[in-house]
């Protein structure tokens, strides 16, 4: 049924999730917990890197290369209107890929206020592209949304996108507080002067 889990790899994943949320005090998954499921159902090596750099959760052997993966997860809530996995299917759902130190993307003459929105985002796409993808060598970026404790929705991104800073504009999102500064990311199809202004891609 699935196109990057074959059927048993659903059930095992189902189970072990099971099992994690049965777990004493278990309110959520753990991230790592469900990195080791992963690595497991998939015959590969977890890393046990825990050190807020961006390397790779687990890796696989494939005709004797090593192929890497990072690992993203976040839980639904269902509701009244969604209750099951399917009826999520068609929905959006933001996922936090990377977080990029600000100070790693300026130049000493630079700060997060001097630079224009377009400026900033064009920054954060090639930071992602170089300093994450190529640099820590990710060759596949696996998602999980959990639904409840029963189900989940997963895909992968294999090879993970890379994004031609050119291809995109950016705006400040208005809903920065103290200090910080939030943009958002749309292509150049979606026109400055639209309103109102669809889904941003990047936020």
């Amino acid at each position: 049924m699935g196109t990057y889990l074959t059927d048993e790899q659903i059930a095992r994943a189902r189970e072990g999730l099971m099992l994690a949320y049965a777990l004493p005090y278990a309110s959520d998954l753990v991230g790592t917990a469900w990195e080791q499921i992963l690595a497991d159902i998939k015959g590969g090596f977890w890393t046990g890197k825990r050190d807020n750099r961006p390397r790779p959760d687990f890796y696989t052997l494939e005709n004797g290369a090593q192929i890497n993966y990072s690992v993203k997860t976040e839980g639904l809530r269902p509701a009244s209107a969604r209750q099951s996995a399917s009826d999520f299917l068609g929905y959006h759902e933001d996922f936090i890929v990377a977080r990029p130190k600000v100070d790693d993307l300026l130049q000493p003459d630079e700060s997060i206020r001097s630079l224009s929105a377009d400026e900033l985002g064009a920054k954060v796409l090639s930071y992602y592209n170089q300093e994450l993808i190529a640099r820590y060598e990710w060759h596949v970026i696996a998602y999980l949304l959990r639904v409840g404790v029963r189900e989940f929705i997963y895909w992968e991104e294999r090879p993970p996108k890379r994004y031609a800073a050119e291809a995109y504009w950016w705006i400040d999102s208005g809903r920065a507080t103290g200090s910080n500064r939030n943009i958002n990311g749309y292509p150049l199809s979606v026109a400055r002067t639209h309103v109102p202004l669809p889904r941003a891609t990047f936020k």
